[in-house]
């Protein structure tokens, strides 16, 4: 099952690439979709842009119809001379002002969906406007770090500092579960048992946070934490098939 997910691991990125050099780049949002029920906003993750979404926005719209959607850039990061030194809390800061403009245009807490490290900008973004968010999604995003930068040749070749954050058992990581724990939302996590870069068990919170997550008291309810596992897909593909998108969609309409 590894190799198929490599395979579609890399016929994700062919059409990555190709997007990536079209005229969308150049956009710091591409709206997928419009329409008058809650906004969603996809955060793409690190070493990528908002084009990653552009290769699954006929299942995205098929999932999430009357929903208006919004894919937002924060490649600014990959500046030159910038890149080794951009934390997560730089990409942090990008994406508040996309979400405070988009709750000021719809006057509704969004949905961020975050892959990878989109989903830590996601978290992060709770400390800052908590009051314009809704829900969080995290798609194979590194909860728990990813295992693989702590060896050889990945700690030398991923030396950024938002790498180091995303090493297991980072401060950064620490201080994430400290704002989970502060902000009554709903998080629903994905991850892949086929997942080299973020393997399934490092996609979901400790297990000690999960009864505390659940019994978070928000308003008249607790707030509601839960981990879906997929199978077959890598760490880019895993947002290319319909089976994640029809999850999240059920998700959204239960909370």
């Amino acid at each position: 099952m590894y190799i198929i997910s490599i395979i579609l691991d890399l016929l994700y990125m062919l059409k990555f690439t190709i997007l990536s050099l079209s005229k969308f780049i150049f956009k710091d949002e591409i709206i997928l979709n419009k329409g008058d029920l809650q906004p969603i906003i996809l955060i793409h993750g690190s070493g990528a842009n908002n084009c990653e979404w552009k290769v699954c926005k006929h299942i995205i719209k098929k999932y999430l119809a009357n929903h208006p959607i919004y894919a937002i850039n924060l490649s600014n990061c990959y500046m030159p001379g910038k890149m080794a030194n951009c934390e997560i809390e730089e990409y942090t800061a990008l994406a508040a002002n996309h979400l405070k403009e988009i709750y000021d245009a719809h006057r509704q807490p969004a949905i961020l969906i975050g892959h990878s490290m989109g989903g830590l900008v996601a978290i992060n973004l709770l400390d800052l406007y908590s009051e314009y968010i809704h829900t969080i999604v995290t798609i194979s995003t590194p909860l728990q770090g990813a295992p693989l930068l702590n060896y050889s040749p990945f700690k030398y070749i991923l030396n950024t500092k938002r790498h180091k954050q995303m090493t297991p058992n980072s401060a950064y990581l620490q201080r994430l579960y400290e704002i989970i724990m502060t902000n009554n939302k709903n998080i629903l996590s994905i991850g892949s048992l086929h997942d080299i870069h973020v393997p399934n068990e490092y996609a979901r919170f400790p297990v000690d946070l999960y009864e505390p997550l659940n019994n978070i008291k928000n308003n008249t309810k607790n707030t509601k934490y839960e981990h879906h596992t997929m199978s077959k897909y890598g760490h880019g593909s895993i947002v290319n098939n319909h089976e994640i998108w029809n999850v999240i969609r059920t998700w959204i309409k239960n909370i």
